[in-house]
């Protein structure tokens, strides 16, 4: 599991170990968002490879010497339709997780993550993601807990 992301990798869609690991969680939360994580990795593979695949023909279709506007519509909609069923997965695990956590375990994260998007405010084009932190050799313990999008 350690590893995986949700959201896309920016602007909070990685998790963050240290967040996490602040919350104090019982091992029984480990395992339920651990799980979460799992099932929304595994879902949204699934429709990000479909996505993928109507891009590819859609890419295809623009490139013919006829067009043929009804095919270009029709890949547009299932492009759409797949985006929503994405965002909506997302939401459903975001849900999910946040129903694990505690009250005060739901408001301390979301004022940490309150203060990562000021300091990515401040800081546009610092680097993202895995290894861009101060401590990139931190020993996690491979849970996975969902962050806020905008």
């Amino acid at each position: 599991m350690r590893g995986h992301h949700w959201g896309g990798g920016h602007r909070g869609g990685y998790w963050n170990y240290q967040a996490i690991e602040s919350l104090n969680l019982t091992d029984a939360q480990k395992e339920q968002l651990s799980g979460i994580a799992q099932a929304s990795f595994t879902d949204a593979q699934a429709l990000r490879t479909q996505l993928h695949e109507t891009r590819v023909q859609l890419n295809l279709e623009l490139i013919k010497p006829q067009l043929d506007k009804a095919a270009i519509a029709k890949l547009q909609a299932q492009q759409a339709d797949l985006t929503q069923k994405l965002s909506a997965r997302t939401l459903e695990a975001r849900i999910q997780a946040a129903e694990v956590l505690t009250v005060e375990q739901r408001t301390t994260l979301n004022q940490q993550v309150e203060a990562w998007r000021q300091q990515w405010s401040a800081a546009p084009n610092a680097p993202r993601g895995p290894g861009a932190g101060p401590n990139p050799q931190a020993n996690y313990n491979g849970l996975l807990v969902p962050m806020p999008m905008r």
